[in-house]
Protein backbone atom coordinates (compact mmCIF):
# COMPACT_ATOMS: atom_id res chain seq x y z
CA UNK A 1 0.00 0.00 0.00
CA UNK A 2 2.84 2.37 0.84
CA UNK A 3 4.49 1.65 -2.51
CA UNK A 4 1.20 2.39 -4.28
CA UNK A 5 1.04 5.78 -2.62
CA UNK A 6 4.53 6.55 -3.89
CA UNK A 7 3.84 5.63 -7.51
CA UNK A 8 0.12 6.19 -8.15
CA UNK A 9 -0.44 8.67 -10.95
CA UNK A 10 -2.66 11.72 -10.77
CA UNK A 11 -5.10 10.13 -13.24
CA UNK A 12 -5.29 6.84 -11.34
CA UNK A 13 -5.90 8.64 -8.07
CA UNK A 14 -8.54 10.80 -9.71
CA UNK A 15 -10.34 7.82 -11.29
CA UNK A 16 -10.18 5.50 -8.29
CA UNK A 17 -10.21 7.78 -5.26
CA UNK A 18 -11.72 11.15 -6.21
CA UNK A 19 -14.21 10.57 -9.04
CA UNK A 20 -16.44 8.24 -6.95
CA UNK A 21 -16.98 11.19 -4.57
CA UNK A 22 -18.70 13.18 -7.35
CA UNK A 23 -21.92 11.22 -6.78
CA UNK A 24 -22.44 13.43 -3.72
CA UNK A 25 -22.40 16.62 -5.82
CA UNK A 26 -25.02 18.16 -8.07
CA UNK A 27 -25.05 16.42 -11.49
CA UNK A 28 -24.19 19.66 -13.29
CA UNK A 29 -21.24 20.31 -10.94
CA UNK A 30 -19.95 16.76 -11.32
CA UNK A 31 -20.26 16.96 -15.09
CA UNK A 32 -18.35 20.25 -15.16
CA UNK A 33 -15.51 18.80 -13.10
CA UNK A 34 -15.23 15.73 -15.32
CA UNK A 35 -15.07 17.88 -18.47
CA UNK A 36 -12.30 20.08 -17.06
CA UNK A 37 -10.29 17.06 -15.95
CA UNK A 38 -10.69 15.30 -19.31
CA UNK A 39 -9.90 18.32 -21.49
CA UNK A 40 -7.31 20.32 -19.57
CA UNK A 41 -5.85 18.48 -16.57
CA UNK A 42 -5.37 14.79 -17.33
CA UNK A 43 -3.66 15.33 -20.72
CA UNK A 44 -1.02 17.47 -18.99
CA UNK A 45 -0.40 15.91 -15.56
CA UNK A 46 -2.41 12.69 -15.66
CA UNK A 47 0.64 10.37 -15.94
CA UNK A 48 2.66 12.19 -13.31
CA UNK A 49 2.80 10.59 -9.82
CA UNK A 50 0.34 12.60 -7.78
CA UNK A 51 2.83 13.04 -4.93
CA UNK A 52 5.14 14.89 -7.38
CA UNK A 53 2.58 17.31 -8.78
CA UNK A 54 3.87 20.81 -8.09
CA UNK A 55 3.56 24.45 -9.05
CA UNK A 56 5.26 24.03 -12.43
CA UNK A 57 2.83 21.25 -13.39
CA UNK A 58 -0.16 23.40 -12.60
CA UNK A 59 1.41 26.31 -14.47
CA UNK A 60 1.56 24.03 -17.52
CA UNK A 61 -2.16 23.35 -17.17
CA UNK A 62 -2.79 27.08 -16.93
CA UNK A 63 -0.71 27.85 -20.01
CA UNK A 64 -2.67 25.31 -22.01
CA UNK A 65 -5.91 27.03 -21.05
CA UNK A 66 -4.51 30.48 -21.83
CA UNK A 67 -3.24 29.42 -25.28
CA UNK A 68 -6.65 27.93 -26.06
CA UNK A 69 -8.28 31.25 -25.22
CA UNK A 70 -10.27 29.89 -22.27
CA UNK A 71 -12.01 32.48 -20.09
CA UNK A 72 -10.32 33.49 -16.80
CA UNK A 73 -13.32 32.07 -14.96
CA UNK A 74 -12.66 28.66 -16.56
CA UNK A 75 -9.02 28.83 -15.48
CA UNK A 76 -10.06 29.72 -11.95
CA UNK A 77 -12.54 26.81 -11.87
CA UNK A 78 -9.85 24.42 -13.18
CA UNK A 79 -7.58 25.47 -10.31
CA UNK A 80 -10.40 24.73 -7.89
CA UNK A 81 -10.89 21.26 -9.39
CA UNK A 82 -7.18 20.41 -9.05
CA UNK A 83 -7.16 21.81 -5.51
CA UNK A 84 -10.00 19.51 -4.46
CA UNK A 85 -8.32 16.41 -5.91
CA UNK A 86 -5.02 17.11 -4.15
CA UNK A 87 -6.80 17.94 -0.88
CA UNK A 88 -8.32 14.46 -0.92
CA UNK A 89 -4.87 13.03 -1.74
CA UNK A 90 -3.45 14.82 1.31
CA UNK A 91 -6.25 13.50 3.51
CA UNK A 92 -5.66 9.93 2.34
CA UNK A 93 -1.89 10.02 2.57
CA UNK A 94 -1.09 10.10 -1.16
CA UNK A 95 0.36 13.61 -1.02
CA UNK A 96 2.70 15.10 1.58
CA UNK A 97 2.96 18.84 2.20
CA UNK A 98 0.83 21.84 1.33
CA UNK A 99 -1.40 21.97 -1.71
CA UNK A 100 0.72 23.52 -4.52
CA UNK A 101 -2.29 25.42 -5.86
CA UNK A 102 -1.73 27.96 -3.08
CA UNK A 103 1.58 28.99 -4.65
CA UNK A 104 0.30 29.33 -8.23
CA UNK A 105 -0.10 32.93 -9.38
CA UNK A 106 -3.77 33.64 -9.88
CA UNK A 107 -5.01 35.56 -12.90
CA UNK A 108 -6.69 38.87 -12.28
CA UNK A 109 -9.84 39.49 -14.25
CA UNK A 110 -13.02 41.50 -14.25
CA UNK A 111 -15.91 39.10 -14.90
CA UNK A 112 -18.62 41.75 -14.66
CA UNK A 113 -20.91 42.23 -17.63
CA UNK A 114 -20.53 45.54 -19.39
CA UNK A 115 -23.26 45.26 -22.04
CA UNK A 116 -26.56 47.01 -21.55
CA UNK A 117 -29.37 47.80 -24.00
CA UNK A 118 -30.36 51.16 -25.38
CA UNK A 119 -34.05 52.03 -25.14
CA UNK A 120 -34.49 51.25 -28.84
CA UNK A 121 -32.74 47.89 -28.50
CA UNK A 122 -34.87 47.01 -25.49
CA UNK A 123 -38.11 47.79 -27.32
CA UNK A 124 -37.00 45.81 -30.36
CA UNK A 125 -36.16 42.85 -28.11
CA UNK A 126 -39.51 42.96 -26.33
CA UNK A 127 -41.35 43.03 -29.67
CA UNK A 128 -39.32 40.09 -30.95
CA UNK A 129 -39.88 38.05 -27.76
CA UNK A 130 -43.63 38.74 -27.92
CA UNK A 131 -43.78 36.98 -31.29
CA UNK A 132 -42.68 33.81 -29.52
CA UNK A 133 -43.92 33.96 -25.94
CA UNK A 134 -45.92 36.59 -24.07
CA UNK A 135 -44.90 35.04 -20.77
CA UNK A 136 -41.20 35.51 -21.50
CA UNK A 137 -42.01 38.99 -22.86
CA UNK A 138 -43.63 39.90 -19.54
CA UNK A 139 -40.72 38.47 -17.54
CA UNK A 140 -38.27 40.45 -19.69
CA UNK A 141 -40.29 43.64 -19.27
CA UNK A 142 -40.28 43.14 -15.50
CA UNK A 143 -36.50 42.68 -15.46
CA UNK A 144 -35.97 45.81 -17.57
CA UNK A 145 -38.23 48.00 -15.43
CA UNK A 146 -37.42 46.69 -11.93
CA UNK A 147 -33.97 45.10 -12.13
CA UNK A 148 -35.21 41.84 -10.59
CA UNK A 149 -33.03 38.76 -10.99
CA UNK A 150 -34.43 35.87 -13.02
CA UNK A 151 -34.73 33.72 -9.89
CA UNK A 152 -36.66 36.51 -8.17
CA UNK A 153 -39.04 36.84 -11.12
CA UNK A 154 -39.62 33.08 -11.23
CA UNK A 155 -40.37 33.01 -7.50
CA UNK A 156 -42.69 36.02 -7.52
CA UNK A 157 -46.13 35.26 -6.08
CA UNK A 158 -49.35 37.21 -6.53
CA UNK A 159 -49.35 37.91 -2.81
CA UNK A 160 -46.15 39.91 -3.44
CA UNK A 161 -47.81 42.12 -6.08
CA UNK A 162 -49.45 45.17 -4.52
CA UNK A 163 -51.41 46.89 -7.31
CA UNK A 164 -52.91 49.35 -4.83
CA UNK A 165 -49.58 50.89 -3.88
CA UNK A 166 -47.72 49.76 -7.05
CA UNK A 167 -45.00 47.94 -5.12
CA UNK A 168 -43.47 44.47 -5.44
CA UNK A 169 -42.17 42.55 -2.43
CA UNK A 170 -39.17 40.46 -3.35
CA UNK A 171 -38.64 37.60 -0.91
CA UNK A 172 -35.84 35.08 -0.32
CA UNK A 173 -33.35 37.24 -2.17
CA UNK A 174 -29.68 36.55 -2.78
CA UNK A 175 -28.78 38.88 0.09
CA UNK A 176 -31.18 37.03 2.40
CA UNK A 177 -33.34 40.11 2.96
CA UNK A 178 -36.76 40.98 1.57
CA UNK A 179 -36.97 44.22 -0.37
CA UNK A 180 -39.68 46.40 -1.87
CA UNK A 181 -39.42 47.56 -5.47
CA UNK A 182 -41.80 50.15 -6.99
CA UNK A 183 -43.49 49.35 -10.32
CA UNK A 184 -43.50 51.51 -13.40
CA UNK A 185 -46.90 52.23 -14.93
CA UNK A 186 -46.13 49.84 -17.77
CA UNK A 187 -45.37 47.03 -15.35
CA UNK A 188 -48.54 47.75 -13.36
CA UNK A 189 -50.66 47.48 -16.51
CA UNK A 190 -48.88 44.24 -17.43
CA UNK A 191 -49.76 42.72 -14.05
CA UNK A 192 -53.36 43.84 -14.36
CA UNK A 193 -53.63 42.21 -17.78
CA UNK A 194 -52.09 38.94 -16.55
CA UNK A 195 -54.45 38.85 -13.58
CA UNK A 196 -57.46 39.33 -15.84
CA UNK A 197 -56.31 36.72 -18.36
CA UNK A 198 -54.89 34.00 -16.14
CA UNK A 199 -56.32 34.61 -12.70
CA UNK A 200 -54.20 34.90 -9.57
CA UNK A 201 -52.65 31.57 -8.62
CA UNK A 202 -49.72 31.38 -6.24
CA UNK A 203 -46.94 32.00 -8.78
CA UNK A 204 -47.12 34.88 -11.24
CA UNK A 205 -45.00 33.10 -13.84
CA UNK A 206 -45.38 29.33 -13.25
CA UNK A 207 -44.00 26.71 -15.61
CA UNK A 208 -46.34 24.93 -18.01
CA UNK A 209 -46.90 22.36 -15.27
CA UNK A 210 -47.85 25.12 -12.84
CA UNK A 211 -44.61 24.73 -10.89
CA UNK A 212 -41.68 27.01 -10.05
CA UNK A 213 -39.52 27.65 -13.11
CA UNK A 214 -35.97 26.36 -12.74
CA UNK A 215 -32.84 26.50 -14.85
CA UNK A 216 -32.22 28.79 -17.83
CA UNK A 217 -34.89 30.97 -19.38
CA UNK A 218 -36.97 29.63 -22.28
CA UNK A 219 -35.22 29.52 -25.67
CA UNK A 220 -37.75 32.12 -26.84
CA UNK A 221 -35.40 34.73 -25.38
CA UNK A 222 -32.30 33.39 -27.15
CA UNK A 223 -34.15 33.09 -30.46
CA UNK A 224 -35.27 36.72 -30.19
CA UNK A 225 -31.70 37.84 -29.46
CA UNK A 226 -30.43 35.81 -32.43
CA UNK A 227 -33.09 37.27 -34.71
CA UNK A 228 -31.90 40.78 -33.85
CA UNK A 229 -28.24 39.82 -34.24
CA UNK A 230 -27.27 41.25 -30.85
CA UNK A 231 -24.64 38.55 -30.23
CA UNK A 232 -23.44 38.12 -33.79
CA UNK A 233 -19.65 38.09 -33.86
CA UNK A 234 -19.43 38.72 -30.10
CA UNK A 235 -16.80 36.51 -28.43
CA UNK A 236 -16.44 38.26 -25.07
CA UNK A 237 -19.13 36.79 -22.82
CA UNK A 238 -19.33 40.09 -20.92
CA UNK A 239 -20.63 41.70 -24.10
CA UNK A 240 -23.23 39.05 -24.91
CA UNK A 241 -26.92 39.81 -24.43
CA UNK A 242 -28.40 37.38 -21.91
CA UNK A 243 -31.43 37.62 -19.67
CA UNK A 244 -29.22 38.97 -16.87
CA UNK A 245 -28.31 41.91 -19.12
CA UNK A 246 -31.88 43.17 -18.62
CA UNK A 247 -31.19 43.68 -14.90
CA UNK A 248 -27.90 45.38 -15.79
CA UNK A 249 -29.77 47.56 -18.28
CA UNK A 250 -32.28 48.70 -15.65
CA UNK A 251 -29.45 49.80 -13.35
CA UNK A 252 -27.65 51.55 -16.20
CA UNK A 253 -30.79 53.45 -17.20
CA UNK A 254 -31.29 54.62 -13.61
CA UNK A 255 -27.67 55.78 -13.37
CA UNK A 256 -27.90 57.71 -16.63
CA UNK A 257 -31.12 59.32 -15.43
CA UNK A 258 -29.26 60.71 -12.41
CA UNK A 259 -30.55 58.30 -9.75
CA UNK A 260 -28.25 58.20 -6.69
CA UNK A 261 -26.12 55.07 -6.40
CA UNK A 262 -27.55 54.24 -2.97
CA UNK A 263 -31.08 54.18 -4.42
CA UNK A 264 -29.91 51.92 -7.26
CA UNK A 265 -28.33 49.65 -4.64
CA UNK A 266 -31.64 49.36 -2.78
CA UNK A 267 -33.66 48.64 -5.93
CA UNK A 268 -31.25 45.93 -7.12
CA UNK A 269 -30.76 44.43 -3.67
CA UNK A 270 -26.96 44.63 -3.71
CA UNK A 271 -25.31 43.64 -0.46
CA UNK A 272 -22.81 46.51 -0.59
CA UNK A 273 -22.47 49.87 -2.31
CA UNK A 274 -19.23 48.60 -3.89
CA UNK A 275 -21.29 46.30 -6.10
CA UNK A 276 -23.32 49.29 -7.31
CA UNK A 277 -20.33 51.55 -7.95
CA UNK A 278 -19.78 49.82 -11.29
CA UNK A 279 -22.51 52.15 -12.59
CA UNK A 280 -20.88 55.34 -11.32
CA UNK A 281 -19.35 56.15 -14.72
CA UNK A 282 -22.89 56.40 -16.12
CA UNK A 283 -23.78 59.23 -13.72
CA UNK A 284 -22.32 62.26 -15.57
CA UNK A 285 -24.59 64.74 -13.81
CA UNK A 286 -23.53 63.48 -10.38
CA UNK A 287 -19.86 63.61 -11.32
CA UNK A 288 -20.29 67.03 -12.93
CA UNK A 289 -21.95 68.30 -9.75
CA UNK A 290 -19.04 66.98 -7.68
CA UNK A 291 -16.49 68.78 -9.87
CA UNK A 292 -18.59 71.97 -9.91
CA UNK A 293 -18.79 71.92 -6.10
CA UNK A 294 -15.03 71.54 -5.84
CA UNK A 295 -14.45 74.28 -8.42
CA UNK A 296 -16.76 76.70 -6.60
CA UNK A 297 -14.90 76.02 -3.36
CA UNK A 298 -11.56 76.63 -5.03
CA UNK A 299 -12.79 79.85 -6.61
CA UNK A 300 -14.06 81.06 -3.24
CA UNK A 301 -10.71 80.24 -1.65
CA UNK A 302 -8.87 82.07 -4.44
CA UNK A 303 -11.00 85.17 -3.79
CA UNK A 304 -10.16 85.07 -0.08
CA UNK A 305 -6.46 84.81 -0.85
CA UNK A 306 -6.68 87.68 -3.37
CA UNK A 307 -8.45 89.93 -0.84
CA UNK A 308 -5.85 89.19 1.82
CA UNK A 309 -3.03 90.03 -0.59
CA UNK A 310 -4.73 93.32 -1.49
CA UNK A 311 -5.18 94.24 2.19
CA UNK A 312 -1.54 93.53 2.95
CA UNK A 313 -0.27 94.99 -0.33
Amino acid sequence: MEQERLTVSYETFYREQYEPLLVHKKPSTARGERILQRLWVLPVIGKRPIREVGVLDIERVKQGLVKAGRAPRTIEYTFAVIRMVINVAIQRGFYVGQNPIAAVKKMKFDNRRTRFLSHDEAEALLIEIAKRSMTIHNMALLALHTGLRLSEICGLCWSDVDLTHNVLTVRDTKSGKNRHVPMTERVRKMFQHIAEEAGTGALVFPSRKGELRKGPISNSFDKAVDALGFNEGVTDRRQKVTFHVLRHTCASWMAMAGVELYSIKEVLGHQSIQMTERYSHLCPSRLRAAIDTMENALNAQDKVVSIRRTQHG
